[in-house]
Order: structure tokens, then sequence, then C-alpha cells
């Protein structure tokens, strides 16, 4: 049992997987959600990442939201995931949905988020 003397979480909580969204190709690069992002040093949040498919050389990556961390739960059940991501070439965006129903539209191009 975890008590707050012993400095692990006194909440646990359970979630089902992420979301399957498969990545996006478009012009030879390759658009995914990066979704270990504190093992590459960054907070927790919603980032896409776009790398060239053909060196495996990243290209940029974006952080869209944040996810604030309670330290009295288990961090990994408080990350939102993406729910959906899909191309809109007329526009040159990504249009991304995360599991609370928030849009983000990102630029192919640089990763700004409009």
């Amino acid at each position: 049992m975890n008590s707050p003397s012993d400095g692990r979480p006194t909440v646990s909580a359970s979630r089902g997987r992420a979301p399957l969204v498969p990545a996006v190709v478009h012009k030879g690069v390759r658009y995914e959600q990066l979704k270990s992002a504190s093992a590459e040093g960054l907070p927790l949040g919603g980032y896409v990442v776009a790398t060239d498919v053909e060196s495996g050389k990243r290209l940029w990556i974006s952080r869209l939201y944040e996810s604030p961390v309670n330290p009295n739960i288990e961090a990994d059940v408080q990350n939102t995931f993406f729910k959906s991501m899909r191309l809109d070439a007329k526009d040159g965006v990504l249009v991304i949905e995360d599991e609370k129903g928030r849009t983000y539209r990102v630029g192919v191009v640089d990763g700004k988020v409009h």
C-alpha cells in the first residue's frame, strides 16, 4: 500500500490503452505522435514529430498541449493522447484531435501550431 511518507503516489488509477492513431506520410515525411516525451527529457504533453522517411532524420517536433502532472497520481495515467490525425493537404496542415476533444492544426512544413 502506498503511503505519503514513501514518496510514491497515493492514488493509483488505470487507463485503457492510448488510441491507435496511425502515422501520416506525405511527400516523404512521416508525422506521428511522440508517445514517450519523458524518455526524451520533455515534459508530459502532446507532441507531433516530423521525420524524413528516407534518412530517418527528425525534421521538427512541436508541442500541441501540456499535460499537467499531479504528483499524487501515477504520471502515466495523466497523459492525454491523440484520438485522430489527418492531413489537410489543401491547407498544408495536420488536423489533430486529442482524447479531450480539442482540435489542433499544425503546419506540415514548419510544425507551427495554428
